[in-house]
């Protein structure tokens, strides 16, 4: 058994990744995994798993051993698209997928997918032995492992597997189907939708402190599905509407897979993701375009003066937005990597960037900017008519 050597990471790491807010650091779930591969012997652990096949000590150990030897691949996935994948009926058979990446791990957007203990589960690690034809995966939820090693069945199209031994056996194998299906859901979209993943990133340069010898080189991250936005149709409404009376309330239409022909005859079939709706959706009259967002980013980056949001204090510590809701979605969807920048006419080199694609400097000076805030107070004796009437004419005014 060793341990980690000072310059592990390098050794381990086909390259450093700029860390992506929302998500779990890349060098901590490296570190994670440098752990048990300089711990562990590959020969070794695979006599343990010929002799304990269900233990999901070694079932981890193994896993995260060969994401190691592989130099740690990652793909960050987009919190939109894990949501519309979740909302499809994706009838895999795993055998015919074509595993285009045996190894590696999903790095996952945080608080999205919970263990039974509340506990994010920020990646997941997977190894495919198209040799053995096995597949191992595993995921960490800070304190608990969950994992499942599978027998791939030419015979019965389907997996088998065997579940690990943890302490409660239905609500980790409840909770390891899920884990499963939300991986598969993953390796599935990287086959039938290659337009969805990233091919290459971009070098930037880091300064870690004064000077130039701090400067450090790193990579923006791989993305599954960056800029992938769910599809939406709904009806009209103000944007303070909660509803449309008569109508449905919002619903999933949910996605599915076709095995579409194609070509020469139609002879030949590909399998095409027909994706899920969110249907109903009040939707507002001002509601902004994407241009309209990226061009407020825009002026923050080149310190174009922004209106104030102002808000009115419905009691304490709890607001309504009478100015500037369109401003605060546009921050929320760029800042969560859901906005793609466009239409830029003075900062025309960031048309494309998403926020985790923003170069150093322009990020650096988006996130010092500040966006002023107006609280009106309402006196204490003021009886609900006199507030609403109020908060309807400063609307009024700033419009």
């Amino acid at each position: 058994m060793s341990k980690k050597s000072k310059g592990w990471f390098n050794e381990i790491v086909i390259r450093p990744v700029v860390n992506v807010d929302g998500y779990e650091s890349y060098e901590k779930m490296c570190g994670i995994v440098a752990e048990f591969y300089y711990s562990s012997e590959e020969q070794k652990l695979l006599r343990q798993l010929r002799t304990n096949p269900k233990d999901s000590r070694y079932i981890t150990l193994y896993t995260l051993f060969k994401v190691g030897q592989a130099k740690c691949p990652a793909y960050w996935v987009n919190n939109d698209l894990l949501s519309a994948l979740m909302q499809s009926n994706l009838d895999i058979e795993v055998e015919n997928l074509q595993w285009a990446m045996k190894t590696g791990f999903f790095m996952l957007p945080k608080g999205v997918i919970l263990s039974p203990e509340k506990r994010s589960i920020d990646t997941i690690f997977w190894h495919c032995d198209t040799s053995d034809d096995l597949l191992y995966w595993a995921a960490i939820d800070r304190d608990s492992v969950f994992c499942r090693r599978f027998k791939i069945s030419d015979n019965l199209k389907k997996f088998t597997y065997t579940d690990t031994q943890d302490f409660n056996p239905q609500v980790v194998t409840d909770f390891n189907q899920y884990l499963q299906s939300i991986f598969l859901r993953l390796i599935l979209i990287m086959e039938c939708r290659p337009e969805l993943v990233d091919k290459e990133s971009e070098l930037v340069r880091v300064n870690k402190g004064f000077g130039k010898a701090q400067a450090q080189d790193f990579y923006q991250p791989l993305w599954l599905g960056l800029g992938y936005r769910l599809k939406r149709e709904g009806t009209q409404g103000s944007e303070d509407s909660s509803g449309i009376h008569g109508t449905k309330s919002v619903h999933w239409r949910r996605g599915f897979l076709r095995n579409q022909p194609y070509g020469e005859g139609r002879q030949q079939r590909k399998l095409v993701w027909i994706e899920p709706v969110i249907d109903n959706e009040s939707q507002s009259v001002g509601n902004w375009n994407d241009v309209k967002k990226s061009k407020l980013i825009e002026s923050f980056i080149i310190n174009f003066p922004i209106m104030p949001i102002v808000m009115y204090e419905k009691s304490y510590h709890t607001y309504k937005v009478i100015d500037g809701k369109q401003r605060l979605k546009a921050i929320v969807d760029f800042y969560s990597n859901q906005l793609v920048l466009s239409g830029l006419e003075v900062k025309t080199e960031l048309n494309g960037c998403t926020y985790a694609t923003l170069p150093y400097h322009a990020k650096t000076v988006l996130n010092r900017h500040s966006l002023s805030l107006i609280s009106i107070i309402p006196s204490e004796d003021a009886s609900p008519e006199e507030i609403a009437k109020i908060i309807e004419i400063i609307a009024e005014r700033l419009n």
